[in-house]
């Protein structure tokens, strides 16, 4: 897809409000860095900002919000295809990591596929998904496990594995912007896990708003300074 064609548009004195659907792995680095250029760019702009959940497509589609950040995982949100009517961007890979704590008794410089299938499990199942953890596990990797830890956000798993047994997958970029990642240590997941991207979604309806134009151009242009 590409991102439509750009009427002329005046950041500096357009009056828009947007409703922008964000995944959690973009809310350390990109959402910030994307307020502040609408700070500096585009004052008369309000962003509503929402974080996702499993009925993003239809929430698109139904024109309840403008744009979407999230993974190209269509298990996440029930179905098996996108919907045509959605025009996609690819933005950033998003690499899973696992973590536990630096002084973990069981783990120690490498982390196999039976060492962390033995150990107790910790995952962000937010209450916007009406399925399990472990469903959302199964979604995201295609493999089976019991969460004994769920919390609310991916942001909440390094706040809760100091001094635990718990193992925690989270994306690698989380887990660097948090206050404990010093007191934690991390491993590539020993499972498939590569296959991930950030995806910028919209309604093909939005193609000819300018002003949606260069939002669209904007996180895309902010996504490709990021790591």
């Amino acid at each position: 897809a590409t991102l439509g064609a750009q009427p002329l548009f005046d950041p500096t004195t357009a009056r828009r409000e947007f409703t922008v659907i964000v995944s959690e792995e973009a809310l350390p680095d990109l959402l910030p860095a994307l307020i502040k250029r609408l700070a500096l760019e585009a004052p008369g702009i309000s962003c509503r900002v929402q974080l996702i959940s499993e009925n993003i497509l239809t929430r698109l589609e139904y024109g309840e919000a403008d744009l979407g950040v999230c993974l190209n995982c269509q298990g996440l949100y029930g179905v098996r295809a996108w919907p045509g009517s959605l025009r996609r961007v690819r933005l950033r890979p998003v690499r899973w990591v696992c973590a536990v704590d630096a002084q973990h008794p069981a783990v120690g410089d490498t982390l196999t596929a039976e060492l962390f299938a033995s150990l107790p499990h910790a995952f962000g199942a937010p209450s916007a998904y009406s399925v399990s953890p472990e469903e959302l596990v199964r979604r995201l990797f295609e493999i089976d496990l019991t969460v004994q830890l769920a919390v609310p956000s991916l942001l909440h798993l390094p706040l809760v594995l100091v001094g635990t047994p718990y193992v925690a997958t989270l994306p690698e970029r989380v887990l660097n912007m948090a206050p404990t990642v010093m007191s934690l240590k991390s491993f590539p997941t020993p499972f498939p896990s590569s296959h991930h991207q950030e995806l910028l979604l919209w309604h093909n309806r939005h193609e000819p708003d300018p002003a949606h134009a260069w939002l669209r151009e904007l996180i895309v242009q902010i996504s490709a300074e990021l790591p």
